[in-house]
């Protein structure tokens, strides 16, 4: 007689043998296999998701960041616009105890304006560095013809001279405020559309497009920029307040070496063959002399040729707004 655990586990043998037991396994297997692609397939959509939603939340995240560093421009131009209407409007006969106070706001600007230009960097790659050179260009100008003219308030010279520096300097802020202002934020805005579209995935038309604004707006500001150097080109701001023979043989030097720097810009002042010679003219120098040139970045003649220069652009302004109802 068998065994009963033997004949538990022959049967047991036998039905797992059996076409029975193959289709309830079947039958089974199947729903556990579907339930286990179905959570591998919901793993996997879960991840893309995921990474999806981290793109956009990055791409949202740089949206952001363009558009407070083009409010920041905004910010720093008009700050720079306020500092020099206060220089324009200076009276050192009323006013002089806030004369210290705006020149410390002028100083301090700078490394306000350093802040923002190492934004345009981070947030606008589609810009080159030639094209922040521009903007500045334009900023340099007003904030440098401010501190020319802040010197020569501060050091009392003649109401006549020092008011015909500040008429000067209004007309400069003006219209290169109308001329690099607006075209400069818009720039910024062109290119921040660029960047969109690039991360958006959209249509090389709809990217060329925008590029093509961008473009049209930094030439012209180009074109003004050449202009302008143009006109410093002929006038020598180096150490511009310093007089006398010793500051002549300066600048014929300083000048003969610029040129030299013009021809490759991987050239360094120290690499001419004449850099002792330099060194040691401008160590003949007063240290006043030296800390009066830091001072005064403009000459009054250069000033008073950009002015002039920029009342007859203004004119031209005019009249072809009047023509076409531009306003």
């Amino acid at each position: 007689m068998a065994h009963p655990d033997d004949s538990f586990w022959k049967n047991l043998w036998e039905y797992l043998g059996s076409s029975v037991f193959m289709l309830v396994t079947g039958s089974l297997l199947i729903p556990l296999l579907l339930s286990l692609f179905e959570k591998q397939y919901n793993f996997i959509e879960n991840i893309q998701r995921q990474r999806e939603e981290r793109r956009r939340q990055l791409e949202e995240q740089r949206r952001e960041q363009r558009q407070q560093a083009i409010n920041e421009t905004i910010a720093m131009w008009q700050q720079l616009y306020n500092q020099t209407s206060e220089v324009i409007f200076f009276d050192l006969e009323k006013d002089a105890d806030k004369l210290n106070g705006l020149i410390i706001r002028m100083i301090n600007f700078t490394s306000t304006a350093e802040h923002i230009v190492n934004k345009w960097t981070h947030q606008f790659p589609v810009l080159e560095p030639e094209d922040h050179d521009v903007f500045l260009e334009f900023i340099n100008i007003i904030y440098q013809s401010s501190l020319t003219t802040v010197y020569y308030i501060k050091n009392k010279k003649e109401k006549k001279e020092v008011k015909a520096l500040q008429e000067m300097l209004f007309m400069i802020q003006d219209q290169l405020k109308n001329i690099a202002n607006h075209r400069i934020i818009n720039t910024l805005k062109y290119a921040a559309r660029v960047i969109e579209l690039q991360e958006s995935d959209a249509s090389e038309a709809e990217i060329m497009k925008a590029r093509n604004l961008l473009e049209t707006e930094i030439d012209i500001l180009r074109n003004w920029a050449r202009a302008i150097a143009g006109i410093s080109d002929k006038y020598d701001n180096f150490m511009a307040p310093a007089k006398g023979d010793h500051i002549d043989k300066v600048r014929a030097m300083g000048k003969k070496i610029q040129e030299w720097l013009r021809e490759d810009k991987a050239r360094y002042v120290y690499q001419h063959e004449d850099f002792r010679t330099f060194e040691e003219q401008f160590n003949n120098i007063t240290l006043e002399e030296r800390l009066t040139s830091i001072q005064v970045p403009y000459s009054k003649a250069y000033i008073e040729a950009l002015a002039d220069w920029l009342s007859f652009e203004s004119a031209c302004d005019y009249l072809y707004s009047k023509a076409h109802g531009i306003w």
